[in-house]
């Protein structure tokens, strides 16, 4: 007995894995804008030789009618017309490549770390093929160990597949240039001195989490202003917990199991990003009808909900003489008991669950506060208050000193203030969002290549 089932299997999963090892290679090294712009220089070329063209015949059709035979004249002429037609021809190509230039299809391309995660998944998929090939002889292990390289080599192609979508989906424009936003957003977050650089792609909703890339997913359909500040929920796992040794505890508190890591998460990505993470978390994704409905192992709706609210009042709580904070917290968490009491969703939070997290969330609070950089704070929160009025107004904000959080802050407010005016606000967001991607570019080093940016926002 050869045990052609095993070998063939291993081998047809060697085979597999070397094919996307190559085609996730090809990815780290697409370029589309230096092609674009080799057939810009191509079209120059030709605009040179067209010019020259033009200017031979212009000289024959000013000389003597007399001296140029009737013939050739007219078809002087007539090529003299053909020409000018390819001229306005090659006009048109020029602001199609112009187009393209300035696309969202340029600047995936010039990111180092695009080029790092398929970098990292080279890895993984070699590893797992050098793995393959010292299988054990001895059946049973060597069974083990295929089925253990298989699901692994799976799970890597569900993230593949996941990765390649949302990058075709922002390579083609179709996020329109949300993804942009993320990643500018992103940067708030700092662990000390370091910052961190991640690429954002559409995706879904729960998605497939990826093991080798540090990557950001907007989540489907919500790719807008508004479900933005949701992409500081991946920064958790992503990120947040290894630097901050969250991963298994918090002191002296366990957290390693599923459903408090996403907690977790939910908690960090109301102190980063500020109320606005709420206001996200509860009008485009938490459920009240299905708020106690476990499964998988999965935080429940209203754990999460929880979480924001205890995290929000630790914030507020930092400021006790002026708590900024609260008569947003009650407004929200009336809304919120509110659809619970028309809901009417199964169970309630079990008071286990909400006793880990009495303990766990404010032990993150005093870890974030003590390693890290870049909580929003009341002090941020205090001078955005005037932002709501004005924008509805459509009044010029003072931006001095603002960043990207602010502008996601100040248009909820303003859209709870005037729900039907969310087209307005969301077009007057991307208007400041734009200013401040300005000033913060005319502060910046020289060596940074201010081309690649552009204004988010033409809907």
């Amino acid at each position: 007995m050869k045990d052609l089932i095993l070998r063939i299997r291993s081998e047809m999963l060697k085979t597999n894995i070397t094919r996307i090892r190559d085609k996730v290679a090809r990815l780290s090294k697409l370029d589309r804008y230096t092609n674009i712009e080799t057939l810009s220089k191509t079209a120059a070329d030709l605009l040179s030789e067209l010019d020259a063209t033009l200017s031979e015949m212009n000289r024959l059709r000013r000389r003597n009618p007399l001296s140029v035979p009737q013939p050739l004249a007219e078809n002087v002429q007539l090529a003299f017309e053909q020409v000018n037609k390819l001229s306005d021809c090659h006009s048109k190509m020029m602001a199609q490549l112009e187009s393209l230039r300035n696309s969202a299809r340029r600047e995936i391309p010039a990111r180092q770390d695009a080029g790092r995660a398929p970098e990292a998944c080279i890895k993984h998929l070699s590893s797992i093929a050098e793995a393959l090939d010292k299988i054990n002889p001895d059946r049973t292990l060597a069974w083990s160990a295929y089925q253990q390289k298989y699901d692994e080599v799976h799970r890597l192609f569900s993230e593949y597949l996941e990765f390649m979508s949302g990058f075709a989906l922002r390579d083609a424009g179709l996020d329109e240039g949300m993804c942009d936003l993320a990643e500018e957003l992103i940067q708030t977050y700092r662990f000390q001195d370091r910052n961190y650089e991640f690429l954002s792609i559409p995706g879904r909703q729960e998605a497939v989490r990826m093991t080798w890339a540090r990557v950001i997913r907007m989540g489907f359909p919500e790719w807008t202003l508004w479900a933005l500040p949701l992409t500081a929920h991946d920064i958790w796992f992503e990120l947040a917990r290894e630097d901050l040794d969250a991963r298994k505890m918090l002191g002296q508190i366990p957290v390693d199991l599923a459903h408090v890591q996403e907690c977790l998460s939910e908690a960090f990505a109301l102190w980063l990003t500020g109320p606005a993470y709420a206001y996200a978390a509860f009008f485009l994704r938490l459920d009240p009808f299905t708020a106690y409905q476990t499964g998988n192992g999965h935080a429940t709706d209203g754990a999460r909900a929880y979480s924001i609210f205890k995290m929000w009042n630790l914030m507020d709580e930092a400021d006790p003489n002026n708590l900024l904070y609260s008569p947003f917290i009650k407004d929200l968490q009336d809304e919120w008991d509110e659809s619970i009491k028309f809901a009417k969703p199964q169970g309630n939070l079990e008071p286990q669950i909400q006793g880990t997290l009495d303990q766990a969330i404010p032990a993150l609070y005093e870890s974030l506060y003590q390693k890290t950089l870049g909580g929003y704070n009341t002090t941020s929160w205090a001078r955005i208050q005037p932002w709501p009025d004005q924008i509805l107004q459509n009044k010029d904000v003072n931006i001095t000193g603002a960043e990207y959080r602010d502008v996601l802050n100040a248009v909820w407010l303003a859209r709870i203030k005037e729900p039907a005016q969310y087209l307005n606000i969301e077009k007057k967001g991307f208007e400041l969002w734009n200013k401040i991607r300005d000033a913060r570019a005319q502060s910046t080093l020289p060596s940074v290549n201010l081309s690649q940016s552009r204004p988010v926002g033409g809907r």
